[in-house]
């Protein structure tokens, strides 16, 4: 969950460390209107600047993103996450065009990291491949059997937290959990991502 009064700043220094290795060209271009985004920025840099524009009136009646979205305490695993952040993801998917739907992934899954899977082209493509649908941002069938592996395997919340970085093949021996406790959207992602 992401703080009520978190500034824009803040969350695009954080996306680019999340997702860009940290980029201050990325940082730049969102920020300066008159700088061209790269071929590598052509998606992320418009989606990034829309967002700024609607962050501190998101719904058009002065309540701010991560108000709305501060408000929605729910997980992966709750029975009603996706509902609950269905509206702002669909306001969020419009904001402009993202034709990979990738940085609009990874941006939703930074304001509901505790819900949202993200992707990038290559582990979009693993996930298509295991018969999950990556804009369904986890949602679906990857959500079923992953409830069915915490259940059949005895675990906790916190002990699947703990499984950031385990690969997709370790699923079914899996290591005894020792790791830092992180979000659930990172360690169903780095189960893709370690894939490619």
């Amino acid at each position: 969950m992401i703080k009520e009064n978190l500034e824009f700043d803040d969350f695009l220094d954080h996306y680019a460390n999340l997702w860009a290795q940290g980029s201050s060209s990325l940082i730049g271009k969102v920020k300066d209107s008159k700088q061209s985004p790269s071929h590598r920025e052509m998606y992320s840099v418009p989606v990034l600047r829309a967002l700024k524009e609607r962050w501190t009136d998101w719904d058009g009646h002065g309540n701010s993103l991560p108000n709305l979205a501060n408000q929605i305490r729910y997980t992966f695993l709750c029975d009603d996450g996706f509902n609950q952040i269905d509206s702002i993801v669909k306001v969020a998917r419009t904001l402009c065009t993202d034709n990979t739907g990738v940085y609009t992934s990874k941006m939703i899954s930074q304001i509901f990291p505790e819900i949202v899977i993200p992707f990038d082209t290559a582990s979009k493509s693993i996930m298509r491949r295991c018969g999950y649908e990556p804009t369904l941002y986890g949602a679906g069938i990857l959500k079923k059997e992953v409830i069915d592996f915490i259940n059949h395997n005895r675990l906790s919340a916190s002990d699947f937290r703990s499984f950031d970085n385990a690969p997709l093949n370790d699923w079914g021996q899996f290591p005894r959990p020792n790791g830092e406790i992180t979000s659930f959207s990172r360690v169903i992602d780095k189960l893709f991502y370690s894939q490619e």
